[in-house]
Order: structure tokens, then sequence, then C-alpha cells
């Protein structure tokens, strides 16, 4: 290189430096305007990490509906970077129980939409599973919202027509049922004794096993694999219920 070119490399090198400060400088402006955390936009935060954590079901659903509820209140730039801190925080494991529980200090409107927020979180995959619901039940409860405000939300979500509909269900969370009915899926007292309700679920789970269709037809196996998500999730749900492992 001639001593000439020298200027011209460092005035370069110095422009580059200047260019990706200022650059870092504007995203820095832009996140502090960012109020997301700040609020009730925070406690539906911490909700929505602590609510994919219970639910154990794919991330991927929830963070698309994530993010498709929060570009509905703010601009594209500030979704995906409340899209990015939840993936992080789910990554780390963070805790959030301790600002959950806080909750209970909200107002009654903020609870209510906290409560509305979470639902449309559980159907953002299409389907509400009965670890879905369940989950919704110990919320408003923590948050100490009455029974009466929480059926009414439920009732949006949830119509009646569905939930008494006993013929052929599509899958069981389809038909948002509780712990009543997935005993009575079993064909079990709902206070039966935890040995009768796995032994009444082994046996339904035989019958109705997909494999055992694999000679009738597409159809034939289709509808096993519904009847038999029924079953599984009913017993699935009974244990978690019990608090069995």
């Amino acid at each position: 290189m001639e001593e000439s070119d020298w200027p011209q490399l460092v005035f370069t090198i110095l422009a580059f430096i200047i260019y990706f400060f200022v650059l870092s400088k504007m995203n820095n402006v832009r996140e502090s305007n960012i109020v997301y955390d700040k609020g009730l936009s925070d406690y539906m935060f911490v909700h929505f990490i602590r609510f994919v954590k219970y639910t154990d079901d794919s991330i991927d659903d929830y963070l698309r509906g994530y993010y498709s509820f929060m570009s509905l209140k703010y601009d594209d730039y500030t979704a995906k970077h409340i899209l990015k801190k939840a993936k992080k925080h789910l990554e780390k494991n963070k805790d959030v129980e301790k600002k959950v529980r806080k909750s209970h200090n909200l107002t009654h409107v903020d609870k209510i939409r906290i409560l509305n927020f979470l639902f449309e979180m559980a159907a953002s995959d299409g389907r509400m599973s009965i670890k879905e619901l369940a989950y919704l039940e110990s919320v408003y409860k923590l948050m100490n919202v009455s029974d009466l405000v929480f059926k009414k939300i439920k009732a949006k979500y949830i119509k009646e027509e569905e939930k008494n509909a006993y013929s052929e269900p599509k899958t069981f969370s389809s038909r948002k049922t509780l712990l009543s009915e997935a005993a009575q899926i079993l064909n079990i007292d709902k206070n039966a004794d935890f040995d009768i309700v796995k032994k009444a679920y082994r046996t339904l789970a035989k019958i109705h096993h997909p494999d055992k269709y694999a000679q009738q037809g597409d159809e034939a196996i289709a509808k096993a694999e519904k009847q038999f998500q029924i079953i599984k999730e009913a017993y699935d749900y009974i244990k978690m219920s019990r608090g069995v492992k």
C-alpha cells in the first residue's frame, strides 16, 4: 500500500465507526421509547411467559399469536422487539412467578383484559387444550376474579353448544370440557379412585387405538385418532387436576 493511500483508509475506517455508533444510538433511542414493558402490557408479558411454560405446547404457535396480538397494539418494530424479548425469556427460563402473583392488585378492568388476552393466546393455534383451560381457571382464581365474571369471559370464546356436543367431537379440547366431562368421557365418576381412572383409560385407549383401524381406510383411522386424543386428554386432565405425575 502506498503512503498516499493511508489517509483514505483511515477516513473509511472512521466513517464506518461513526456510522455504527450513530446506528447503535438510534436503536437505543428507539428501544427507550418502547412502552410495552410498562403498566398493563408488562403484566400481559409475564402472564404470557408463565402461560407458555405451564402449557408446554408448541412455543412457535404461541409466539405467532403473541406477535399478532401485539401488532394490533404497537408498530411493527415494537412488536418484533417484544417477540424477541419473549423468546429470550423462554429460552433462559426466567422466573416470572412473583410478578404474576402481584396481578391480583390490578384493577378489575385490567384483570378482565388479561383474561381476554390469555384466552386469545390459548386459541391462537386454532384449538384450546384442557391444559390451557386449566391454566386459565387457575389464573382467574389467582387474580381474585369472580366465578360469574370468568364464566362470562369464557362464554365469549367457548360456545355452549360446543361444550354440550357429545356426538363425534373433533377433539376433546374442541368441546372445551373440564373435570366432570373428562370423567364422563372415561365412563367413570369424577371422584373415582385413581386406579379406576387409570384402568378405564387403558381399556378405552386399547379399544380406540388408531392402529386397530389400519385396514379400514383413512376415514376410520382419522375418526379413531380423534377419539383416542379425546380419551388421552381427558385422562391427562384428571391426572393434572389430582396432581398425579
